[in-house]
């Protein structure tokens, strides 16, 4: 609401702005808190919904808000993400301060969502699943770039741990352990931990481990060992991300022996059991999930609550889990705009880990150590090292050579067999296999004529074949029991289930996996994965019954993806029926997207009734919604009950109701009693200044409410109350001082203007300094500038920064740059640019000044240089900006071979943008081949591509397991 305190409408937003919060629509409540609690702090704010006039150019006026603000706060969520608006906001910030010195771009996650690329460089605070009280507490330290010091101590991260770190105290307890099947650590059974066994050599015992080499990551000063000892003195999480046979599970096995060898070990058996040791308090427990991705899936999977809970409790806990690099990047791979997120929970967890990344191959010093310990006498070390070097050494321990050449050597059935099951793992299935299952799966991998010829016992030869050990360590498929003579099915090797994710990902899967895996199926959370599979493939015939099945056993994220298949077929009152079972059940999510089906359907009246069992029950976002929907149907008499019970935002929109009927005096009776609400207290001061009530905003002001003491200050100064004003100032009101300062520079009092300034600057106060670094650049006085800018002054440095741009000062740009100062660095680029000085700008690229990369790409592209533009980005893909701009230029010039060729081997943007290039190209046959392998870019642009041309069948139906598209349903 725009009041007479406020600035005229025709003044452009960002004058001298602190923070500029950008954000999503969709996310404007949390961005008007943010900017509550960030003005309430002290920092000045421009906002869309506070400062963007009506009529304003909203691109210019961004603009000027970006340029003009010493920092942006990105409020960062999947809508976010999906905005193009919003992207060039944050690369924009982003540009400005590449190394995040200066720290100019702030990230604040509303809700779980992956940062890819740069944003993922960038340290930042998470909002959501907080109280009010810490989630302020939070926003503010990390936008003033506070401490966030631990209350308890740190242990010593260098060198070697001492001995009281590497042997804590024995846990006090029973001496056989605080629940059955937990153990010491130094007892542990590296087998029951996953450890791989070894091949079997001559000279060496069956059971015997082979001597451990110490890898560098165990040695590193942030490595695996100093990070285990720091999360043993606060409790932590520590994640090995590492492909299949690498030894992550025998170096994070060897790091808490060596660490941590008295605490107390627990193998969780499924997320369920990880949740119950919430309560035991157990203090000294290391908590081991190998494989973390068999905890992380549906509804019931492990979530960071729960992991926030057990790392907070009473007791010293220490996660420790490993992940495949596949597995890892796909859960924090944020999803395509308006598709399901069914990874939200386990990006969540993944990012309270702290990663260790262990090589694929042995480094020289790793490969030194190992041949110390093959001439020590380790044989099977020295029979390993004496093999093919393309393959590691804990490859070869694990026998991974021999089991891809028992797979590639394998006879037709076998191969059938175990590439059935491969398949059926990359799809998703986790648990053991059935016979069954496999037996029917095989068939399709087979040609012709070897079905016709296969043997009676063609599948009994093939699982014999393919559960032989090899060199006595593990076999291709091993089987899997439930008791003496009880088998349930057979697993994979994990190397081969690695190898085939990368080999075969371009490979269509068979009809008759797809319809074993149908019949077969009845873990819940393996049918989900591989519904989600068949819906990313548009195989509705799979994917329909698949999700209906996880949905009626009670998963709601099934029941959601399922809803949105019905929707596409047209059959909305189905996928109304299946989330209405779940919202009755008390799911959120169903109940959010059951009332938008019901409005979409003009059933507002029933959308209200679903809300407003979830609203009572404490949903917060449902209330809004509630509010959002009253408001629609002129609900007033339920919007007032709504407020008096408490309900802040149907406060919030009831008193705009009343604002515009003319009932100011009870809109703001109604505001008073919300007042704890930030949206709620910034109404009633907006209100009281607009009816010019000085004392009510004095009495709020006085009690510590910053809006009411902005307002104020924005009223004396209106009236030219310096007597009042000075009062506030000396009293310690930022806003009363900011103002007063603009009147005193208006009335050429410089001086006194400058001291009051920097008496709030030095107090650490950052609208004070960058008002006082605006008025030094106006008196030119350059030499407090440079002394403001040495002492770490960001928005003097800012100032300076620029005024060396337009003076073409390159020399002081580059000391201040080669010190250190980021914002002399940005500006040094832009003036090689400006000068066309390619030399320099090459030169400063190839030391890692990712801007110059950026800058000197666009001058090679605005001039003739479109190949050494792409040959830099070559050299420089590693992060989220040259891929995309490789990309980019491969597809100006058309090159689907080298874009294909990056798109096969997992670079996202090169797959965009060779689909694009097919979409432009009308060419139908290889957008569906990619479609039906599993490319759901190429899926969805087909589908639109054919829905603009007038068929929209695929989008509709889908395609049939053969790899037409369906004229009607195939489920």
């Amino acid at each position: 609401m725009a009041t007479e305190a406020d600035s005229p409408v025709d003044a452009h937003v960002g004058d001298g702005a602190d923070v500029f919060v950008s954000y999503a629509a969709v996310d404007g409540v949390w961005a008007e808190w943010i900017s509550w609690q960030l003005e309430g702090a002290g920092h000045r704010v421009t906002l869309r919904a506070w400062d963007f006039a009506a009529g304003a150019n909203l691109v210019q006026e961004t603009q000027r808000a970006l340029s003009a603000s010493a920092r942006m706060v990105a409020v960062m969520s999947q809508a976010y993400l999906a905005s193009a608006a919003e992207i060039a906001q944050w690369q924009a910030a982003w540009a400005g301060d590449p190394t995040g010195a200066q720290r100019r771009l702030v990230v604040v996650r509303v809700e779980d969502c992956a940062l890819p690329g740069l944003l993922g460089q960038l340290v930042g605070v998470d909002l959501f699943g907080l109280d009010q009280e810490e989630a302020g507490a939070r926003l503010l330290t990390a936008v003033a770039g506070m401490r966030g010091k631990p209350e308890r101590p740190p242990a010593f991260p260098g060198g070697l741990p001492t001995e009281a770190a590497r042997t804590p105290p024995r846990f006090p307890g029973p001496s056989d352990g605080p629940s059955a099947g937990w153990r010491r650590v130094q007892e542990a059974d590296p087998y029951w931990l996953g450890v791989h066994r070894p091949i079997r050599v001559p000279g060496a015992v069956d059971r015997d481990l082979p001597t451990y080499v110490t890898r560098d990551a165990d040695r590193a000063t942030d490595g695996i060992r100093a990070k285990l000892v720091a999360a043993a003195g606060r409790s932590g999480f520590v994640l090995l991300v590492g492909d299949s046979s690498v030894g992550k599970t025998r170096t994070a096995y060897e790091a808490v022996r060596a660490e941590l060898p008295n605490w107390w070990l627990v193998h969780p058996a499924d997320p369920a059991a990880v949740s119950a040791l919430i309560e035991l308090g157990t203090s000294q427990l290391v908590v081991w999930l190998d494989e973390i991705q068999n905890y992380l899936d549906g509804d019931h999977g492990l979530n960071a609550g729960t992991l926030r809970r057990l790392l907070g409790g009473r007791g010293l806990v220490v996660l420790i889990a490993t992940i495949w690099p596949s597995f890892y990047d796909a859960y924090t791979l944020l999803p395509e705009p308006d598709r399901p997120d069914p990874h939200r929970h386990a990006r969540e967890v993944l990012r309270l880990a702290e990663l260790i990344s262990l090589n694929t191959t042995f480094s020289p010093g790793e490969t030194g150590r190992a041949r110390a310990a093959a001439a020590a006498g380790d044989a099977q070390i020295a029979t390993c090292l004496a093999l093919d070097h393309s393959y590691s050494l804990p490859q070869h321990l694990a026998a991974a050579p021999e089991l891809l050449n028992h797979l590639t050597t394998a006879p037709p059935y076998a191969k059938a067999v175990l590439t059935a099951a491969l398949d059926a793992n990359r799809l998703g299935a986790r648990m053991p296999l059935p016979p069954g299952l496999l037996r029917a799966a095989a068939v399709d991998y087979c040609t012709p004529r070897q079905q016709a010829e296969a043997p009676v016992d063609w599948f009994e030869q093939a699982l014999a074949h393919n559960t032989r050990r090899l060199h006595g360590s593990t076999s291709t498929l091993t089987p899997v029991g439930a008791g003496m003579g009880t088998l349930i099915g057979y697993i994979a090797a994990d190397y081969l289930r690695q190898h085939a994710s990368h080999t075969r990902s371009r490979t269509r899967i068979p009809a008759s996996l797809w319809n074993s895996l149908h019949a077969h199926l009845t873990d819940p959370d393996d049918i989900r994965r591989v519904a989600d599979a068949a819906a990313d493939r548009y195989l509705y015939g799979v994917a329909i019954p698949l999700l209906r099945k996880a949905a009626d056993a009670g998963d709601s994220q099934a029941a959601h993806r399922l809803a949105d298949l019905l929707v596409k077929a047209g059959d909305d009152s189905g996928a109304i029926a299946v989330l209405r079972v779940h919202a009755d059940a008390g799911s959120s999510h169903a109940a959010d997207r059951l009332a938008d089906l019901l409005v979409e359907a003009g059933n507002i009246t029933s959308a209200i009734a679903v809300l407003r069992v979830h609203a009572d029950a404490g949903n917060s976002w449902a209330a809004k919604r509630l509010a959002d929907l009253l408001v629609q149907s002129e609900g007033t008499i339920e919007l007032r009950t709504r407020a008096e019970a408490g309900d802040a935002w149907a406060a919030s929109l009831l008193s705009d109701l009343l604002v515009q009927t003319g009932h100011n005096d009870d809109a703001i009776t109604v505001l008073r009693a919300h007042i704890n609400d930030p949206w709620a207290a910034r109404k009633l001061a907006d209100l009281l200044a607009h009816f010019g009530d000085r004392e009510e905003l004095r009495a709020r002001a006085d009690a510590g409410d910053t809006w009411a003491a902005r307002r104020l200050a924005d009223l004396l100064t209106q009236s030219e109350d310096t007597i009042e004003l000075r009062a506030r100032v000396d009293a310690g009101d930022t806003w009363a001082a900011l103002r007063l300062a603009d009147l005193l520079v208006h009335a050429g009092n410089h001086g006194d203007a400058i001291a009051i300034l920097r008496t709030h600057a030095d107090a650490g106060n950052s609208q004070a300094a960058d008002r006082l670094a605006e008025l030094l650049v106006q008196l030119g006085d350059r030499e407090e500038l440079r002394a403001r800018a040495d002492a770490g002054d960001m928005w003097t440095a800012r100032r300076l920064a620029d005024q060396l741009l337009q003076a073409g000062d390159r020399e002081e740009l580059r000391a201040r740059a080669d010190a250190g100062d980021t914002w002399a660095a940005d500006r040094l680029v832009e003036l090689l640019v400006q000068t066309d000085d390619r030399d320099e700008l090459g030169a400063r690229s190839e030391a890692g000044d990712g801007w110059a990369t950026r800058r000197l790409v666009d001058l090679l592209v605005q001039g003739v240089g479109h190949n050494d533009a792409v040959a830099l980005l070559r050299a420089h893909v590693d992060d989220t900006w040259t891929a995309r701009q490789l990309a980019d230029l491969l597809a100006q010039s058309g090159d689907r071979r080298e874009l294909r060729t990056l798109a096969d081997v997992g670079d996202a943007w090169a797959a965009y943008r060779l689909v694009d290039l097919l979409v432009q190209a009308g060419d139908h046959d290889e957008l569906r081949a990619r479609a039906t392998t599993g490319d759901t870019w190429a899926a969805n642009q087909l589908a639109d591509l054919l829905a603009r041309q007038g068929d929209d069948r695929l989008r509709r139906f889908g395609f049939t397991m053969q790899g037409a598209i369906a004229d009607g349903p195939t489920w």
